[in-house]
């Protein structure tokens, strides 16, 4: 938190907090007289007397002073005098609000949390102390409770409808961000804003977003979301189609990876025209008919059209024809088919695949003024991969991509969340496992071992290195030749590791098994990413891996069945690329409104789950993936054992 933020905040609360007489009332909170763990205190029968409640106030003016001029250690010193377990109500709760403050310039946000938590009878000043604190903690389901909170306990309080406005947006931001309740609710505001938040973050398009908002709303008409919705849901109601220019390899070595990535997006466009009935067009059961349907014509580009009828969600208002045209970027110059775009009046242009060509189709979108979705990420200095770029922060360009970055980060997220930290990562000499090491050694805060190997018949001899079986037969034979006699030996593996990352193949990752059992490793957890099971090997030989995996495949919605058993998705080593479309396509709905809304603060909390992941919009305009964890059982089917969102 900001220390001037911290500062005025203190001020605030010293001002709505202290009295001028003693309390009667006491409560059974205790705060620490040094640095360490907070306690909970006995209790308090003595009364204070006016003396010592002068002196006691007179050392907390001291302490607010030297806060104030950002002295935090010496204010600590300060409280240190004061005994907390014998201090009135009011007191305490200043004692509380003046070290959790202090504690906060400091920058032990965590400690300051714990602290200020302890205040009897919170004010609305400190409850937006705590709110404050779990966001900077990115606790953002801390952050939702408690803005909830105020608004329950003090929004009847305001009669400024900007004020109500802004706590529901900021209750909004903070559902968008985090990721599951803190449980049992302690309002009775809070299952419906949970719910609420469910029902739109995994509806997928805008479309359905806007239809799963009003059956929530019929379903909680008087709930407080309901009677004055966050600007983000409000701006839904004013939503109209983009018209959508699809930039895709469709002829050429890389037409099957387009025709992939297009047939997941016409996937999703088909199953939104549900929603709005269409005749004479196709519908999600005739997909396979798509592919001749959409064959590219003359000059690279098929155009159609799909004309709406009236809808329940179109409300008053005339809806707009939807409308896709679609660009072969292996048959013309992409400055070309996007000046085409431009004079056909697209909306947003989505793609190309291949990275030089997005750095391309970014310029040129930025150039004219249009917003664009690229189908890949564009290269970033490590430094700036949180920052937005000078073409991304002036212009909306936006990018998507199946990285395997967001595995290795996932994996990481993981290891921590089990609280591993002792870590060997086996990895081949790949291009994307390298990537992926780089990925994760950037992200684990812990010592990581790497073994390293360039071809299968050298995964034992990596893996006996790391864990040191190597060092010890070393150590034998140095015996062997010093006594001169053979000696009974049986190798050691070191015990320090607290599990195995694999960024392998699936044929690798099955060779890496014997190896892990070998070098007696085979006890430790081992967690891989999606690549461990593609392709046609028999994945029950990994039975107990830990795998990221796409939500497509492991909690697909009923649209998303449907994709995948069209496709036969489950056995497809393009899988990620229908994935991609599919989500360009919802991900295309968003951006559209970001685009009509730019008021709206759904830029800086856009979180959705969606066919590729949970998808969180960034700084530098990246769509960032977390994948789901699944667990492979003995039968080599897939378990999910973990849900974030």
């Amino acid at each position: 938190m900001p220390k001037r933020s911290i500062v005025l905040c203190l001020i605030i609360l010293t001002m709505n907090g202290c009295q001028s007489t003693p309390e009667s009332a006491e409560v059974q909170n205790k705060m620490p007289r040094d640095r360490g763990d907070t306690t909970l205190p006995t209790q308090n029968s003595e009364k204070y007397s006016n003396k010592q409640y002068r002196s006691a106030n007179k050392l907390l003016d001291k302490a607010l002073r030297q806060i104030s001029a950002e002295e935090s250690l010496s204010a600590l010193d300060v409280l240190k005098d004061l005994d907390a377990e014998n201090l009135p109500s009011s007191l305490r709760n200043q004692y509380i609000r003046l070290s959790a403050i202090a504690f906060g310039q400091l920058g032990e946000q965590a400690q300051a949390l714990a602290l200020i938590n302890l205040v009897s009878e919170p004010s609305q000043q400190d409850l937006e102390l705590i709110v404050q604190l779990c966001n900077g903690l990115q606790k953002y389901s801390c952050s939702a409770r408690h803005l909830i909170q105020i608004q329950q306990s003090y929004g009847a309080l305001s009669q400024a409808a900007a004020k109500k406005q802004n706590i529901h947006d900021a209750i909004w931001s903070a559902l968008m961000l985090a990721d599951s309740p803190e449980l049992p609710f302690t309002n009775s505001l809070e299952p419906g804003w949970w719910s609420l938040r469910n029902s739109v973050v995994r509806s997928g398009s805008v479309d359905r977003a806007k239809l799963a908002l009003l059956q929530w709303t019929r379903l909680n008409p008087n709930h407080s979301a309901a009677q004055r919705l966050p600007n983000m849901l409000e701006q839904l109601q004013d939503y109209q189609p983009p018209k959508i220019a699809l930039i895709l390899p469709l002829t050429g070595r890389l037409s099957n990876a387009g025709d992939a990535v297009r047939d997941g997006f016409l996937g999703g466009y088909f199953a939104d025209s549900r929603l709005y009935p269409q005749p004479n067009t196709q519908s999600n059961a005739q997909l396979e008919t798509l592919n001749r349907f959409f064959q590219p014509e003359q000059g690279g580009v098929v155009e159609r059209n799909f004309l709406q009828e009236p809808s329940p969600l179109a409300g008053a208002q005339a809806a707009r024809p939807r409308s896709l045209t679609l660009y072969d970027s292996a048959s013309a110059p992409l400055s070309d088919l996007v000046a085409r775009a431009k004079a056909d009046g697209a909306d947003l242009i989505i793609g190309p695949l291949r990275k030089d060509k997005a750095q391309t189709v970014a310029e040129l979108a930025a150039q004219a003024n249009m917003p664009a979705l690229l189908l890949n990420y564009l290269e970033q200095a490590p430094e700036t991969r949180n920052s937005p770029s000078a073409l991304t922060q002036r212009n909306e360009i936006y990018q998507l991509g199946t990285a395997i970055e967001n595995e290795a980060a996932t994996l990481a997220n993981a290891l921590m969340d089990s609280e591993h930290q002792r870590v060997l990562v086996v990895h081949s000499g790949q291009t994307w496992s390298q990537r992926a090491l780089a990925e994760f050694q950037t992200l684990w805060p812990f010592p990581v071992s790497v073994a390293r190997f360039d071809q299968i018949k050298e995964v034992t001899g990596a893996v006996g290195g790391s864990m040191g079986v190597a060092d010890s037969v070393a150590r034998k034979n140095e015996l062997t030749q010093l006594f001169d006699q053979e000696i009974q030996f049986l190798p050691r593996a070191r015990q320090d590791l607290d599990a195995v990352v694999t960024l392998t193949s699936n044929v690798e990752s099955r060779a890496l098994v014997p190896a892990l059992r070998f070098h007696f490793a085979d006890n430790l957890p081992v967690y891989a990413t999606s690549q461990s099971i593609r392709g046609d090997g028999n994945i029950r030989e990994l039975a107990g891996f830990t795998v990221t995996e796409l939500p497509l495949l492991t909690s697909p919605n009923l649209d998303m069945r449907n994709l995948v058993s069209t496709y036969n998705l489950a056995e497809s080593p393009l899988v990620e690329l229908y994935a991609l479309g599919y989500d360009a396509y919802q991900l295309a709905t968003w951006i559209h409104l970001m685009s009509q809304s730019p008021r709206a603060s759904m830029q800086q909390a856009l979180r959705l789950t969606m066919a590729t992941g949970i998808i969180q919009l960034s700084p530098n305009g990246r769509f960032q993936r977390t994948l789901d964890m699944v667990k492979i059982d003995r039968r080599g089917r897939l378990k999910e054992i973990e849900k974030s969102l």
